[in-house]
């Protein structure tokens, strides 16, 4: 392995020079790389010509048109939209590296990025759902602050903030909350009891029965969403095994994490499974993955919070760093059309 200071500089410019291409790259992506990235762009241009009119959340809206106040370059437009995103989930990474030991701590910057170039989630939020990449990255932040480092005013007025994005921000608020003040087991029990009435409708009927008795309308409203479309309907068994195997997978291998960072990553796996909580209760419509990604982007920072928190020797946590650049490189540069 590289002497520690050359290490360090190499593993920095070319984090630095990497997320500068990247930015460029995705902000000149064809409107083909991304399912709604030209719904993106006709707003962007819906803004230009001065009309504010817009289903989209006014953070967003506000947004959208400071930018175009300064250029009227779609590039422009997507490829802040991009920074914006990475650098608020780099920014949650470093309040949990920030509290690490110095040792291989240049590698924590390079490896959250080749995680996120490797997740299907990541590629959802830079190129497809931007609302709700921007709000979800910045309510990451507030989740770290109030969980890792316990600001929950703090958290309250980051997550405010994060909503005026896309309003889903708001959804798992009261469960962070919760799962901030009561024990870490009781926030297990919680999350699998919650999973558990997923999988057997318990949500659905209780809904349902809300709207027939006391008129409080949340059922019409997931149900309907998307005129009642039926992709990624309600209850599916990959997606609900696939959010659920994380936290069970990590509890099974914490004997591999340091035992001085034992607690600090117990929080950051308390936070994702807070985070699932929307999915589990209201993923019962069309689209229910809209509620699902509220917890799967988060995953590049659990994933990236266990190998830096790990037992494993620096030349291991080297290899994993490569193997995630290449891999997450291919896979990211593939669907922005970038390479074949």
């Amino acid at each position: 392995m590289p002497s520690t200071r050359t290490a360090e500089r190499v593993a920095t410019l070319a984090t630095v020079f990497y997320f500068v291409l990247l930015t460029y790259l995705v902000g000149t992506r064809p409107e083909s790389a991304g399912r709604d990235t030209d719904n993106y762009i006709a707003f962007f241009h819906h803004i230009l010509e001065g009309n504010t009119g817009t289903r989209y959340e006014i953070g967003f809206r506000i947004f959208t048109a400071s930018v175009a106040a300064f250029s009227n370059s779609e590039g422009i437009y997507l490829a802040t939209i991009y920074a914006i995103v990475t650098l608020s989930i780099f920014g949650a990474q470093y309040l949990y590296a920030r509290i690490l030991d110095q040792r291989g701590r240049y590698l924590y910057f390079p490896l959250i990025l080749s995680i996120l170039l490797s997740s299907s989630w990541y590629i959802v939020a830079t190129t497809n759902g931007l609302r709700q990449g921007i709000s979800l990255s910045v309510l990451y932040i507030a989740v770290m602050l109030i969980l890792v480092y316990r600001r929950t005013a703090y958290f309250v007025a980051i997550s405010g903030f994060a909503a005026l994005f896309h309003i889903t921000a708001i959804l798992p608020i009261p469960f962070i909350i919760l799962f901030r003040f009561i024990p870490y087991k009781l926030s297990f029990c919680i999350f699998f009891m919650t999973a558990v009435a997923y999988a057997l409708g318990i949500w659905r009927q209780l809904f349902y029965y809300l709207h027939i008795f006391l008129n409080i309308n949340i059922y019409d409203s997931v149900i309907n969403y998307a005129d009642g479309a039926d992709m990624w309907y309600g209850f599916q068994l990959d997606l609900f095994a696939y959010t659920l195997f994380w936290p069970i997978f990590y509890i099974i291998i914490t004997p591999f994490i340091r035992k001085r960072y034992l607690k600090l990553f117990v929080r950051m796996l308390v936070a994702y499974m807070a985070l699932c909580m929307p999915y589990f209760i209201f993923g019962f419509g069309p689209f229910s993955n809209r509620y699902a990604i509220i917890a799967w982007l988060f995953l590049p920072l659990l994933h990236c919070g266990f190998i830096v928190s790990s037992k494993f020797r620096i030349d291991v946590k080297w290899c994993l760093l490569i193997a995630f650049a290449f891999a997450g490189s291919y896979k990211y540069l593939s669907y922005i059309e970038v390479i074949g």
